[in-house]
């Protein structure tokens, strides 16, 4: 789709959609190789398996999430499908690990968790149901 049929409001959200999907997928990956490195640390197999589940299910989102940046950027629409399925996994899996932190005292992480999990489900209902979206993507 050619940028210049595009509402500039409409493309600018794309972009920092774009942009934020990639500084997220360096998070994660981050995140996910920090948990793989104290892995070695744990001499319990529950930990281990538990640590190294949470290192998959963050290593490999951010990965498919910088090609789907990539993708938005260059406005195709495998990429925006890619970004809805991305949004939900991390809104539900915010979701769920708020639930698991609530026995803890995380105030900070908490309040920022709470913020990105509706910016998740902002991008996902603004990327499914915006009429200039449908326009530039079907």
């Amino acid at each position: 789709m050619e940028s210049e049929n595009i509402p500039p409001k409409t493309f600018l959200i794309l972009k920092l959609i774009s942009i934020f999907g990639y500084v997220y997928s360096i998070y994660s990956i981050g995140l996910g190789l920090f948990v793989l490195y104290f892995l070695g640390f744990s001499g319990n197999l529950l930990e281990v398996s538990i640590m190294l589940s949470f290192a998959i299910f963050t290593i490999f989102p951010g990965i498919f999430l910088i090609f789907s940046s990539r993708g938005l950027w260059k406005l195709k629409n495998w990429a925006r499908i890619g970004i809805l399925v991305i949004s939900v996994f991390s809104f539900f899996s915010t979701f769920v690990l708020q639930l698991i932190l609530t026995n803890f005292v995380f105030i900070i992480p908490g309040i920022l968790d709470i913020f990105l999990m509706f910016l998740w489900g902002g991008i996902f209902f603004y990327l499914l149901l915006n009429k200039n979206i449908k326009k530039v993507f079907l």
